[in-house]
């Protein structure tokens, strides 16, 4: 085979529906061993190692040639800082992103890559720009149409990201609405249920420590379990869902094609796991594949769709009184979520405070999370309780750039630097035991924990919270609250803070606390999954049954029904 026939192979297989990357890697290779220095089958065999492998760290090498080779080519030198922000080489992955606005400053794309490594170290403000900007740019990009609403969670602006939802719905879905078919699926209200979970966090992610115990607890007697994953990342916690359920690997498909994928499968309950958040298959479910569509748990903040029909939450993150902001049927669980610890977990330690002398402060959240107004409140507990110590923990601190900024920050405020301790990365047993290493962990804010929160309370350590606005700012009072810790909620800033003093101020509090939270948490609905699946599965029941009796056809009329008629519905226990 002739380097020209190797390459026109190679090609063939990229633009194939959806593209068979795998199948090009020998093509590719036949004509870099003849060719080192080839741009373009450097720059495939980069994407192979993205899209296929998962492996940035071997894209880099063959993508830095293609971008040497084809200094103007925006394939390349985009895939590039691709490759680094996967690895979280965040400064590198911005050169690369520039030099795309440099080549071509009105690309949609490039906007929306300025904005993902933006939004990944914290400068959320300037990543909703850059999304803003690929909008209007590119009126149809759905991902970063997704990605602005995500910025708007984060920044608490509710009025905006309730609009952009609002928008996101008749700009993307809308137009697919003429395209719904009805379904075939057997309308009989009592037979086995086909439920589809689609999530792009089907690994070592904290979205499957929800979804885990429920799968585990599910009756497959009255119901068959699919998974389309939108993710490319494989590890020992992918392989456990592969033997769990029916298993659909749709992380290169086009939203057509998995649409008729779960259209053949004959899904009854088609669940989001994934909101507007990375990797959603939100135009999937703009094509109304299922009879029956909810949103839940992975990233539950409401999608705004008309073709997605329920939304799972709880009644202290969307309360009764916020339910019509929501395009969705409200469903009311008895809390947002249920949760499995990862295991091994280590056991609990001393409260640090009791030996030391003086208590110490955390900060475990992503960068991306640290607001300046949570800075200014954590700045005027420290400066309040003169000999404590606060640690500053995650992934992103390990970057020098953003451990000056932090440090900065703290020193702008009047804290001396020498009280903030900052960690990085760390595997997850040695990040729980690093939890313990803190007396009272503190939330930030207006977008406070979530995983985070419950790992935190399992370790026996509490958490200041402030009560948000929306759902990302109230997950943390739902936690509460289910636990009967309504005392470490905050309505207010003032509030946070006198908390986050006088828990300081009682030791022997910290003490008691941490010795019967963990069994505390044991015996609630957060970690009860047996009784929470129960009460899943009657909702799924209950949707299907509706979905049944309906006379009216289905695809372009939602009944509004009192939640009276709905299965389970109690009260947040404390």
């Amino acid at each position: 085979m002739t380097v020209d026939d190797a390459r026109a192979q190679a090609k063939a297989f990229h633009q194939m529906v959806p593209p068979r990357l795998a199948e090009a890697r020998p093509h590719w290779l036949e004509v870099v061993k003849a060719l080192p220095m080839d741009g373009e089958a450097n720059l495939g065999l980069g994407v192979i190692h993205i899209m296929v492998d998962n492996r940035p760290d071997l894209a880099i090498g063959p993508l830095a040639k293609a971008a040497e080779a084809m200094p103007e080519n925006l394939g390349a030198i985009s895939n590039l800082g691709t490759a680094y922000a996967m690895l979280q080489r965040h400064d590198d992955a911005l050169i690369q992103f520039e030099r795309s606005l440099a080549l071509k400053p009105d690309d949609a794309n490039t906007q929306f890559n300025l904005g993902v490594i933006k939004a990944a170290v914290g400068r959320a403000r300037e990543a909703m720009v850059h999304y803003d900007r690929a909008l209007e740019l590119d009126p149809r990009h759905a991902v970063a149409h997704s990605n602005a609403i995500y910025m708007r969670d984060l920044l608490a602006d509710d009025e905006d990201a309730a609009r952009m939802r609002r928008l996101w719905n008749e700009r993307h879905a809308q137009p697919l609405k003429q395209g719904w078919t009805a379904h075939r699926n057997d309308r009989t209200p009592g037979r086995r249920l086909r439920i589809g979970y689609v999530s792009g966090d089907v690994a070592f992610h904290s979205a499957m420590f929800i979804l885990k115990p429920i799968i585990e607890h599910h009756d497959r007697d009255q119901f068959e379990l699919f998974m389309y994953s939108s993710t490319l990342k494989h590890d020992t916690y992918t392989d456990w869902f592969r033997d769990e359920v029916r298993w659909r690997n749709v992380a290169p498909a086009p939203p057509d094609y998995i649409a008729q994928l779960i259209r053949r499968d004959q899904i009854d309950i088609l669940v989001d796991l994934s909101g507007h958040s990375r990797e959603n298959r939100m135009m999937v479910f703009a094509m109304k594949p299922a009879p029956v569509q909810v949103t839940a748990w992975g990233h539950a903040l409401g999608t705004g769709l008309d073709a997605i029909d329920y939304f799972f939450t709880d009644r202290i993150c969307v309360p009764p009184a916020h339910e019509d902001r929501y395009a969705e049927q409200v469903i009311h669980l008895p809390s947002i979520i249920c949760w499995q610890a990862q295991q091994p977990t280590p056991p609990l330690a001393a409260v640090p405070a009791a030996t030391k002398g003086y208590v110490t402060f955390g900060a475990y959240n992503r960068l991306e999370k640290v607001s300046e107004p949570a800075l200014d409140l954590w700045a005027d507990v420290l400066r309040a309780v003169p000999t404590s110590q606060l640690i500053i923990k995650c992934a992103d601190m390990e970057h020098p750039r953003h451990r000056d900024r932090i440090l900065a920050a703290f020193r702008e405020r009047g804290v001396e630097t020498a009280r903030i301790f900052i960690k990085g990365r760390t595997v997850h047993y040695e990040h729980m035991h690093q939890i313990s290493q803190v007396d009272i962990m503190l939330d930030p804010f207006p977008h406070g924990g979530g995983i985070l929160g419950l790992e935190t309370f399992w370790m026996g350590v509490p958490t200041v919270t402030l009560c948000g606005t929306n759902i990302p700012g109230r997950l943390m009072t739902s936690f509460a609250t289910t636990l009967g810790l309504p005392e470490w909620v905050a309505a207010t800033p003032a509030e946070y803070t006198t908390i986050a003093i006088q828990a300081a101020q009682d030791v022997p509090r910290l003490v008691a606390l941490r010795a019967t939270l963990r069994e505390r948490m044991g015996r609630s609905i957060l970690m009860d999954h047996a009784a929470y699946t129960k009460i899943v599965e009657d909702h799924y029941r209950w949707m299907w049954k509706r979905y049944c009796e309906r006379t009216q056809d289905p695809l372009t009329e939602r009944a509004v029904v009192s939640p009276a008629m709905m299965p389970g519905c109690v009260s947040v226990r404390s």
